[in-house]
């Protein structure tokens, strides 16, 4: 144990550390969950209230939780794979974004990532974990899968990381509370073997059991690197060369202790770039506290705690006056209610048709005395109910939401744009949370993606998982492998390449599936007017049918269409020579049908071309002959008025002639006149 004393003393005081600084995130994050369990109330005024008052919880956070959380749900996000160099290509980057969805499959990592948001969205911090474990029993493959962290109160992370996803984290705890049997039975070969040490160790070993933590140390180690002339980089000058430039580099190295706190159970050294802790935090924040900087996490319902309470306040007052209104007391006179006191008590359970009283008493005399009165109590309840609705606008003000659309609301609205818009409304004051998710969620597929060449480095079959949730095994590592659907060699190299990680959101599963729906129809309706074949229409009706996923009757139809791989195995290989040779003959049928088709578009084109030359010849034919008309037609009608107007001048012209001629003979008068 001498040799791990240095290292124990270090896990013990990073342990104090540790736990000291989130101590305080923990404690609100606790009673973040006390809220969100419907019990608003402090514990010190429920004890103050037992068998007095009620404590009435009146939930109105969980709706806006399960609003946020379920919005996730509803839409996955995928991990998405990039080239960055070193040969890298599309190819060989979609080929790795399969296989992480295949790994995403097989852990049910939807459960863990929905778990860790779901924790940052109820108390402000959770986590899921990668890890690496044997595919079974016999064999010595291994396998990544993403995990869930069921307590997130026992990750306690590296209080001086200040990346947003604390992938610059140098240590990290991981805590597991275990019995004395189960610790026993893990670690049998454990060098302590009493538990005598709870001095040594304390908050470590305890008399019900042991803390047992997972210890994650990144270790760094210098080295310098140099640039020679040629522009060769090396770690070593050779002989006789000066080197140009040079820099300090640090490698990594991440171990992992497993310990009680007295002794290292078990070492092992995780061949990542990264520490697999994922954390998943709601609103960051960074306040100054006594001359410090200190870091803090806020919750979606943190600050939406003081109105829930107030609302609680005011709904158990309600309750109150509720049940003390119909118990008010009768006012009597002493001695009034003698011989009748037990059916008036009754009466304020049981209702009497007559109650009696007395109208003297030996007190008063002779005086008649009124009868018995009700002290009347007028509940408060509009005044708590505009309070309570006060505080509950208070709650969607602390958390940037507005309350969910009822029923009727959504029949109301005719319009699927407006529900979009009704959503996104509701969702914007709280998109940091889902900003954070991703953020962790990139992260994830930064772990995964370089332990890709490390855990799988040999030829194997893997489990993928295409974008459209298509599930098939992929053959990586191996140069002689022939992709039997293609007949054409394919390797996947593991090894080699850089790639970038990015995330990619689906839409929703009720919208992907009705915008498929709306695709298929609009195609199967217009098959015939597609450019294809009609050799094609059977694959293509085939497809449409799986894709509306109509269960086993619609995937024997498309079978029947278009058979698999598995119905074509059982197809005899004379048939399938035929069938392929049908195929080659179709294929070139199609080719000749297309060639034809084309060298007839020009026929078409060219006739086209001269049918519409002899149509512009006809038309200027006519349009001549129309004009030659228009223009004989004028010519007539001009000499006609030619000849016209030539009459009607001559007549003029001989009633002047007349005219002129009987002025210039004299009259019988005139001549008379000269006699």
């Amino acid at each position: 144990m001498a040799k791990n004393d240095t290292l124990l003393k270090e896990i013990r005081e990073q342990h104090e550390k540790f736990r000291r600084y989130w101590r305080p995130i923990f404690d609100e994050g606790d009673t973040d969950m006390r809220y969100i369990s419907g019990d608003p109330w402090d514990p010190e005024e429920r004890a103050r209230r037992l068998h007095k008052r009620p404590c009435l919880g009146f939930d109105q956070l969980g709706q806006y939780v399960n609003q946020l959380v379920n919005e996730v749900r509803a839409n996955p996000r995928s991990i998405k794979v990039l080239p960055a160099g070193s040969g890298a290509n599309d190819k060989m980057a979609e080929a790795r974004a399969e296989i992480i969805r295949g790994i995403e499959y097989r852990s049910n990592a939807q459960l863990a990532y929905t778990w860790g948001f779901q924790n940052a969205v109820q108390r402000s911090y959770g986590f899921w974990r990668i890890i690496a474990k044997y595919v079974n029993d016999s064999s010595f493959d291994q396998e990544l899968l993403i995990k869930r962290i069921l307590n997130p109160n026992n990750v306690l992370l590296d209080p001086y990381a200040t990346e947003r996803n604390f992938s610059d984290m140098q240590r990290c705890f991981v805590l597991d509370f275990m019995s004395k049997e189960r610790f026993e039975r893990e670690f049998p070969n454990r060098e302590v073997q009493s538990f005598d040490w709870m001095e040594a160790a304390p908050g470590w070993l305890q008399e019900d059991g042991v803390q047992v933590a997972e210890y994650w140390k990144v270790e760094e180690k210098k080295y310098t690197i140099y640039q020679l002339n040629d522009g060769q980089v090396t770690h070593h000058i050779p002989l006789g060369a000066t080197p140009i430039n040079k820099r300090v580099c640090t490698i990594k190295t991440i171990r992992q202790y497993l310990t009680n706190g007295i002794e290292i159970l078990e070492t092992k050294e995780w061949p990542g770039q990264y520490i697999p802790i994922v954390p998943c935090f709601g609103r960051e924040l960074w306040m100054q506290d006594t001359g410090s900087t200190k870091r803090m996490f806020l919750s979606l319902i943190r600050l939406a705690r003081d109105p829930q309470m107030l609302y609680a306040y005011m709904r158990t007052q309600e309750a109150e006056e509720a049940k003390l209104t119909p118990r008010a007391p009768y006012t009597a006179v002493e001695g009034q209610l003698e011989g009748h006191t037990d059916e008036w008590q009754d009466s304020m359970n049981d209702p009497k048709v007559v109650l009696y009283y007395k109208t003297k008493t030996d007190a008063t005399g002779d005086q008649v005395l009124p009868p018995p009165t009700r002290t009347q109590f007028q509940p408060n309840f509009q005044s708590y109910s505009v309070a309570a609705e006060d505080s509950r606008r208070d709650i969607q003000a602390a958390m940037g939401t507005t309350a969910l659309p009822t029923s009727a609301q959504r029949q109301n609205e005719k319009s699927g744009i407006a529900l979009q818009r009704i959503e996104a409304q509701m969702s914007k004051g709280s998109y940091d949370f889902i900003d954070a998710f991703e953020v962790a969620l990139q992260h994830t597929g930064q772990i995964i993606n370089p332990l890709l060449g490390v855990y799988y480095d040999q030829p194997r079959d893997l489990a993928a998982q295409k974008a459209d949730k298509t599930y098939f095994a992929m053959r990586v590592n191996d140069q002689e492998y022939v992709n039997p659907k293609t007949n054409e060699p394919e390797f996947i190299d593991l090894s080699k390449g850089e790639f970038d990680v990015t995330i990619s959101t689906g839409p929703s599963f009720d919208s992907q599936r009705e915008e498929a729906n709306q695709f298929v129809d609009l195609m199967v309706s217009n098959i015939k007017n597609l450019p294809i074949p009609p050799i094609l229409f059977p694959k293509l009706l085939a497809l449409a049918i799986r894709l509306k996923n109509l269960g086993p009757i619609g995937d024997q139809m498309a079978d029947i269409l278009d058979p698999q791989e598995d119905q074509q195995a059982k197809i005899p290989p004379q048939a399938l020579q035929a069938i392929q040779q049908l195929q080659q003959q179709l294929k070139a049928i199609d080719a000749f049908a297309k060639e034809q088709q084309a060298l007839v578009a020009q026929l078409q084109q060219e006739k086209q071309a001269k049918v519409i030359d002899n149509a512009a010849k006809s038309d200027i034919a006519k349009m001549q002959a129309q004009i030659d008309l228009a223009l004989e037609q004028m010519r007539i009608k001009g000499e006609a008025m030619l000849e016209t107007l030539k009459a009607e001048l001559d007549g003029v012209n001989a009633q002047r002639t007349a005219d002129m001629s009987q002025q210039e003979q004299p009259s019988e008068k005139q001549e008379l006149e000269l006699e």
